[in-house]
């Protein structure tokens, strides 16, 4: 009996023994060897032969310690539809960050006014080539996204994601000095198009899983407090492609409603008479024009029935006009030729039915104070009276009259850039006594509705750009200094909205050799400038017309060798 009570005894402490050493064991390994699973996505760039190229995506499954839950994401996609996220905004903090040099992907930040600020694209010569996309995510319950890309313009940006249930945004400046928003947001998935052009940053990488909509509801720079609220889709919308990708092209709307494009350069140096129209049902082609042109002017007359195309870059066609006939599709060459040879000149419709045809660039790439009327029942021109100073790529701006006419800047017969403005009244011109604030070419001007007219923009066409914009005022013939935009921008389009307001979109920065994506809104009332939705691909020499409730913008050149198919739409 003794001996059983001992047996019985041990027993009991053995077992106890091995059950304290096994509960140790597990505290200690949860402790040490905690993990948590992280779905990675991996998108790889798969190449046709062509411009074009699809994404695949698979998933993959990996450990990553608490400890350090951020993984490093860089994106690079070319015309690949993509599930990106919609962030509804729920609250908003402030925080410092960090001195990288960083790029904003936000649809209205109305206080980042740097330079380097720039949602854009590079110009490069030929296409460049990208790594396939790695999304790393790990399983939380807060999810931080910070959009940083280093000061190199051709470091690739990259987003640190841990994946939950709710969001923000660091987003930083290129001056260290700065402070940045964060903002939380509940997340939403659509389905978006995005292009190659569609980059954070002053680099050629694109991200495709920006967010669609946005709402900033504080933003800090430079310790200054400003608030501004915006809840809209982030980008234009991708609508049909022209049948030709086109530069250096003139456009003009029709009286059907119709907006037509004619010809321009499709490479570096042809030039195309293809002509088409935009419908309801995507680009139509119409009849092509007898000659190749490129910058040249279209202008409608007649109530928009009949169109005249005068002028080119070629020397064959650079004193040739021709009239389209939109009821019967017909182009015909105008008997007599223009007096002299231009292109990159400007042709305004005035009220008594004639077109004023000034300046430009002779076949000598020499400017021009050259002017002529079209007169379009005797369907041919007549001489009228020189401008005062020479002018290629300026602007011509139609007052409200109908016969008074503003032209400013322009590259001058000595190739330098000009700040001269003159009148057209009654086949008279009159050299202003004021002159703009800035000397400026390539620039944009638009007719405001309270008579005034709003310049801005511009540059020399090769190594700077300007973000200045100013007003003239008809009264006291006078400019004003306004609010300059964020980014600078030569040959930009400038588009009167029904509110009244004015949409800049797309332009080169030829200072920092890139395209912003960003387009702006002028207030005339603050006489400032606010950023709005951004393009999916950066553009100039394109075309923007404002349609019944959106505006389309399509064609232009991006910077790298490409001349563009892709229109968009901006709805209002």
């Amino acid at each position: 009996m003794k001996q059983l009570t001992l047996i019985i005894i041990f027993t009991t402490i053995v077992i106890s023994a091995i059950a304290i050493s096994l509960i140790a064991y597990f505290v200690q390994h949860s402790k040490t060897h905690e993990v948590a699973p992280i779905s990675t996505l991996n998108t790889t760039t798969i190449s046709n032969g062509s411009n074009n190229s699809q994404s695949t995506n698979s998933f993959t499954t990996k450990t990553n310690q608490f400890s350090n839950p951020t993984t490093s994401t860089s994106y690079s996609v070319k015309d690949s539809t993509s599930s990106i996220s919609t962030y509804t905004p729920v609250t908003a903090s402030t925080k410092n960050a960090q001195s990288q040099t960083a790029i904003v992907s936000s649809t209205s930040l109305t206080d980042l006014t740097s330079n380097n600020n720039v949602l854009s694209e590079t110009m490069t010569t030929e296409n460049s080539k990208f790594p396939s996309t790695i999304l790393s995510t790990g399983h939380s319950q807060s999810l931080l996204t910070s959009i940083i890309t280093g000061s190199s313009q051709t470091s690739t940006p990259t987003i640190t994601t841990d994946y939950s249930t709710s969001s923000s945004y660091l987003i930083s400046s290129s001056d260290s000095s700065a402070q940045s928003t964060t903002v939380s947001m509940s997340v939403t998935t659509t389905t978006v198009k995005t292009d190659m052009s569609t980059t954070i940053g002053i680099t050629s990488t694109q991200v495709t899983n920006n967010p669609s909509s946005m709402q900033i509801t504080s933003t800090m720079m430079n310790n200054n407090i400003q608030t501004s609220t915006s809840n809209q889709s982030a980008f234009w919308n991708i609508d049909m492609p022209l049948n030709y990708g086109r530069s250096k092209f003139a456009s003009t709307l029709l009286a059907n409603g119709q907006f037509l494009v004619t010809g321009g350069l499709v490479n570096s140096s042809t030039r195309i008479s293809q002509a088409e129209v935009y419908t309801s049902t995507g680009w139509l082609p119409v009849a092509s024009m007898i000659a190749t042109r490129a910058t040249h002017t279209v202008t409608a007359f007649a109530n928009n029935t009949k169109v005249l195309v005068a002028g080119s870059d070629t020397s064959s066609n650079l004193h040739t006009a021709e009239v389209y006939d939109i009821v019967r599709n017909t182009w015909n060459l105008i008997a007599n030729n223009l007096s002299g040879n231009r292109d990159s000149h400007t042709a305004t419709l005035l009220a008594n039915g004639q077109i004023l045809i000034a300046g430009g660039w002779s076949i000598s790439h020499i400017s021009t104070s050259a002017v002529e009327l079209y007169i379009p029942s005797s369907n041919s021109f007549i001489n009228t009276t020189n401008m005062n100073i020479a002018r290629s790529y300026f602007t011509s701006t139609l007052f409200s009259d109908g016969f008074t006419v503003l032209v400013t800047g322009g590259i001058n017969a000595s190739s330098s850039l000009v700040s001269t403005a003159e009148l057209y009244i009654n086949g008279s011109w009159i050299l202003l006594a004021s002159n703009m604030n800035q000397s400026r070419a390539y620039h944009a001007a638009v007719l405001l509705n309270d008579g005034t007219v709003l310049i801005a923009g511009g540059g020399d066409g090769t190594s700077n750009s300007f973000l200045t914009a100013e007003i003239y005022n008809p009264i006291s013939q006078t400019f004003t200094t306004v609010g300059s935009m964020q980014y600078r921008r030569g040959l930009l389009t400038l588009t009167l909205l029904p509110s009244g307001k004015v949409l800049a979109v797309g332009g080169a920065d030829w200072t920092t050799t890139t395209y912003p994506l960003v387009c702006e809104l002028y207030d005339p009332v603050t006489r400032s400038w606010s950023s709005t939705l951004m393009l999916n691909h950066g553009r100039n020499y394109h075309q923007t017309v404002l349609l019944n409730n959106f505006v389309l913008t399509t064609g232009g050149y991006d910077g790298n060798n490409n001349r563009i198919t892709i229109t968009e739409k901006y709805n209002l």
